[in-house]
C-alpha cells in the first residue's frame, strides 16, 4: 500500500495526488490515513508539517524491493 503523510492540519491535497498517482502506476492500494497502529512521529509527518507532500510505500514482503512497481511509481 501507499500511505499519505499527515500532520496536525491533515493531509495535503498534493499528497493525495501523489499517493493516487504512485498507487495506480505501481499497482498498490492507496490509503489516505494510516491508522493500523499508533505512531509518535515520522519523517513523512514532519514533511507534511512544513508543506511538503510525502508518502510511505509499504512493500508486500521483506525479501523483495518490488523494483518494477516502485520504478513505475516514481516515473
Amino acid at each position: 500500500n501507499v500511505y499519505a503523510s499527515e500532520c496536525e492540519n491533515g493531509v495535503l491535497p498534493e499528497t493525495l495526488t501523489l499517493m493516487n498517482a504512485y498507487s495506480v502506476a505501481g499497482n498498490y492500494g492507496a490509503v489516505p490515513v494510516f491508522d493500523a497502529y499508533p505512531i509518535t512521529g515520522d519523517a513523512e509527518g514532519w514533511l507534511a508539517s512544513i508543506g511538503i507532500p510525502a508518502v510511505t510505500v509499504e512493500l508486500e514482503g521483506r525479501t523483495s524491493i518490488e523494483w518494477t512497481r516502485n520504478l513505475a511509481g516514481v516515473n
